[in-house]
């Protein structure tokens, strides 16, 4: 889920509205479902006038944090951050093994933003990442 403070930023900044509203537009119809594909297309209109409201800025992010895959994040290749806990996976709770599992095999090189906190987590327990490094999500 969004943080409140990016909810608010993208009300504020019509320009960064665009753009988010652009790279969810840019994930296609394979992606999207239609009701998604129209709401985007939408909102570009509804910015030409005036801000976005809290409703609209929050679904925005959400369909951008659950359908965007991320191959990159803070210096990190994901697809090497998911086969190193893959291979450490028996040191992590039942649930999480099976998860990190499945998510190899059917995404090795990426993750949705929306699962990404669950994936430094993983790395964080199994002491692949430091703490600090990424405490800003």
């Amino acid at each position: 889920m969004a943080s409140w403070r990016e909810i608010e930023a993208i009300k504020r900044d019509r320009a960064e509205a665009h753009r988010v509203i652009a790279n969810v537009m840019a994930l296609g119809g394979d992606v999207l479902s239609d009701w998604e594909a129209e709401f985007g297309g939408d909102l570009g209109g509804w910015l030409n006038d005036r801000d976005l409201t809290t409703p609209q800025a929050e679904k925005l992010l959400q369909i951008r944090n659950q359908r965007q895959l991320v191959r990159t994040f803070d210096g990190f290749n994901i697809g090497s951050l998911i086969q190193q806990c893959y291979e450490a996976r028996l040191d992590l709770n039942e649930r999480d093994e099976e998860r990190i599992t499945r998510l190899r095999a059917v995404s090795p090189d990426a993750i949705s933003r929306e699962r990404l906190p669950w994936l430094l987590y993983c790395a964080r327990q199994l002491e692949l990442i430091d703490e600090w490094l990424v405490d800003d999500l």
